[in-house]
């Protein structure tokens, strides 16, 4: 933590990475009361997790391709360069 911005860009992933834990839940309840039925909601929502592992290396290769301004329109915009202590 000591590097420059390290700090920043560790508290960003961190705070990036809160909605993982959430992700299954939301859709287990946005699902089910769209569609009425915990079953279909809770396939659908196996079916997004048994493919989330075999995606991620696919995105993860877009991201390295393209950068993030190349797979996320709000990330276009430059970043504020760090600040030297």
């Amino acid at each position: 933590m000591r590097q420059p911005c390290a700090l920043r860009t560790f508290t960003a992933a961190t705070v990036g990475r809160f909605s993982y834990g959430i992700v299954f839940l939301s859709l287990m309840v946005a699902l089910s009361q769209a569609t009425g039925s915990y079953a279909w909601a809770g396939a659908a929502v196996a079916g997004f997790g048994l493919s989330s592992p075999f995606l991620a290396p696919r995105r993860a290769r877009l991201l390295d391709r393209r950068g993030p301004g190349g797979s996320c329109r709000p990330c276009r915009r430059p970043m504020r360069p760090c600040r030297r202590h």
